[in-house]
């Protein structure tokens, strides 16, 4: 048996409900689920958008493919956050779902 502490036994179990959560909302939604704690991030396709903008909106780029940028935002039918995304990169915005939580602690890391 493992000894770790209540404390962060709890925090891991609720970590892990959130994530089957958000796939299965992901699914009733029709959108992809990202797990963003998992993925390396390309610093300088985050920092295409302004830190500003990536916190009113809490997103943040996963990859360009093509004329399109793939974000995850915990409100992938954000139309006002497409619009204004596309505003400063010229590419089309893609969203899809992810922890509103990891994706701050993700641009608190990248942003300072």
């Amino acid at each position: 048996m493992k000894n770790i502490s209540v404390g962060r036994q709890t925090a891991e179990s609720a970590a892990a409900g959130e994530k089957q959560f958000l796939k299965a909302e992901a699914e009733r939604l029709g959108v992809r689920y990202v797990d963003v704690d998992n993925i390396c991030f390309d610093d300088s396709l985050v920092r295409r958008i302004p830190e500003k903008t990536a916190r009113r909106f809490c997103c943040i780029a996963l990859a360009k493919i093509g004329p399109k940028i793939i974000y995850a935002t915990p409100d992938p039918f954000d139309f006002n956050a497409a619009d204004t995304l596309k505003g400063h990169t010229g590419c089309t915005a893609e969203f899809v779902l992810g922890s509103r939580e990891a994706i701050m602690r993700i641009i608190d890391a990248i942003y300072g």
